[in-house]
């Protein structure tokens, strides 16, 4: 499989993946409506444009064949997800203290489904790539 087919396979799964997620917001927003808001709605097109980016470039530079390239760009585009991750978290932290918890909570629940995702459909490409 070439690395368009493996793109357009991710984002109809990433889409799917988002569309459970979205689901899920909506029923919290009735079940707990005093626990959520629009920000952490806010969050699931967050998660969907980083990670279809990520995945992307690591496609990319996977494609190239030399692995300590590969490892090198997956370990710098993790640290600066991570990096762009908290500045977000902070900045809404500062500017919504009453409602931070539950935005900081949402946002760690987003990025634990939305990183297991990666990881798993990653894993799973790059095995295809290599034979």
């Amino acid at each position: 499989m070439n690395y368009p087919q493996l793109f357009k396979k991710y984002l109809f799964q990433l889409g799917a993946l988002s569309l459970g997620v979205l689901l899920l917001y909506v029923t919290a927003t009735f079940v707990i409506p005093e626990h959520t808001n629009i920000f952490q709605g806010l969050l699931i097109p967050y998660f969907i444009i980083i990670s279809a980016i990520v995945h992307y470039y690591l496609l990319k530079s996977s494609e190239k064949g030399n692995p300590r390239k590969f490892v090198t760009r997956f370990m710098g585009t993790t640290t600066i997800k991570l990096m762009i991750y908290l500045a977000t978290m902070l900045v809404y932290v500062l500017l919504n203290r009453e409602s931070a918890l539950q935005f900081v909570i949402a946002f760690f629940v987003f990025y634990l489904v939305y990183t297991i995702f990666e990881v798993v459909l990653f894993l799973k490409q790059s095995r295809k790539i290599q034979s």
